[in-house]
């Protein structure tokens, strides 16, 4: 397992509101879920500075959803997708916006780096 952290140190949980991981699979729209990306490998990661509005050239990561698996809320202006408090001031998120196969994606820039 260790072999695999170095070749892909990043790992995520999804969680539901009560801080219980979770697989998303349900037909309510009133869910509130958390992602929580970590460096799971033995190294610190080291991440290329870039400035700008997160996008399709400006991200450390891009998290591709499916077409019916973000909600209404989430994918208009109001706060349907936030940043932890304690991020805000380490992490820009862009709006959700459609790629060429018709999926959602969220693109995430570093502001620590």
């Amino acid at each position: 397992m260790s072999k695999f952290s170095e070749v892909f140190p990043i790992s995520f949980d999804l969680m539901d509101k009560d801080a219980q991981n979770v697989l998303y699979i349900t037909e309510t729209a009133d869910q509130e879920l958390s992602l929580e990306i970590k460096n799971s490998g033995k190294k610190d990661l080291q991440l290329k500075k870039l400035d700008g509005t997160p996008g399709k050239d400006q991200y450390h990561f891009a998290l591709h959803f499916r077409p019916g698996t973000l909600s209404d809320a989430s994918l208009s202006d109001s706060k349907g997708i936030t940043l932890k408090a304690d991020d805000l001031a380490k992490w820009v998120c862009s709006k959700p916006t459609k790629d060429a196969e018709g999926m959602y994606v969220l693109y995430l820039r570093s502001t620590d780096t």
